[in-house]
């Protein structure tokens, strides 16, 4: 009670770092109610914008070094919180509250630039390269395969792109005509029917780290400069070679 009367009278973000998940999550639950509970007249939406104040950053949910990378629907609620945050202004009229835990104070993050650089918005009508957007998505660290399952896939078949982005709950199927944008459409990824037609989409890296030539020949230099002996029997600095994205290189990031 005491925090949500605290930031409906500042005009700043709001960051609470928790003991643990289990805490975080109930204090989420609360902030919603609290920050609604003052009124009873206000609407759905209203209520719906309140709670939507209150951004959850996850953790990994993995152990430090173990060869185990997040779950990707972990990545990418995270990088959706990322983004947000990185949009905040000075000052805001609905200042967000930023709930987290204690092990992701010390995790290494990527800057706004790496947000921003990695993060783009699809209309229909707007031209359209895929064999640049192909290596566009890859250099953010979004995996081709044939049929896209979870977030950060993308599949192309012909004039269509199916992308799963990060920060969304289904993925989305891009109809292309010659070389412009014709439909943006969201589908069951079960059934592969049509959900909803969108006017636009917005597209956010898939991980937290680049993934393109130059990361990983600085990721090389630097891991030979920190680690002694012969880096090639690692098998974390032989998939980076390969130009694999090895599970739990997330921990690495330093």
């Amino acid at each position: 009670l005491a925090i949500a009367h605290a930031v409906q009278n500042s005009n700043k973000p709001l960051l609470i770092t928790c003991q643990n998940t289990h805490e975080a999550i109930r204090l989420e639950e609360a902030l919603s109610f609290f920050l609604n509970e003052d009124s009873q007249a206000r609407s759905s939406n209203q209520k719906k914008a309140i709670a939507s104040r209150v951004l959850h950053f996850s953790d990994l949910e993995t152990l430090p070094y173990d060869r185990f990378s997040p779950h990707p629907n972990i990545l990418s609620q995270r990088l959706k919180t990322l983004y947000q945050i990185s949009q905040l202004k000075n000052t805001t009229q609905n200042p967000p509250i930023i709930v987290t835990i204690l092990n992701n104070a010390l995790l290494r993050l990527p800057p706004r630039s790496y947000i921003k650089a990695n993060s783009l918005l699809l209309r229909p009508g707007n031209e359209f390269d895929l064999g640049g957007f192909r290596q566009q998505l890859q250099r953010a660290g979004y995996y081709a395969v044939t049929e896209v399952r979870g977030p950060g896939e993308f599949a192309v078949r012909g004039s269509l792109l199916d992308l799963f982005p990060s920060g969304h709950q289904v993925p989305f199927r891009i109809d292309l005509f010659d070389k412009e944008i014709e439909s943006i459409r969201s589908f069951d990824v079960d059934t592969q029917r049509t959900i909803a037609k969108l006017p636009e989409l917005k597209l956010l890296p898939a991980r937290e780290f680049p993934s393109h030539e130059e990361a990983r020949k600085e990721f090389r230099q630097r891991y030979r400069e920190r680690f002694e002996g012969d880096p090639t029997t690692s098998p974390i600095y032989q998939d980076i070679t390969d130009g694999h994205t090895p599970p739990g290189v997330e921990y690495f990031l330093p």
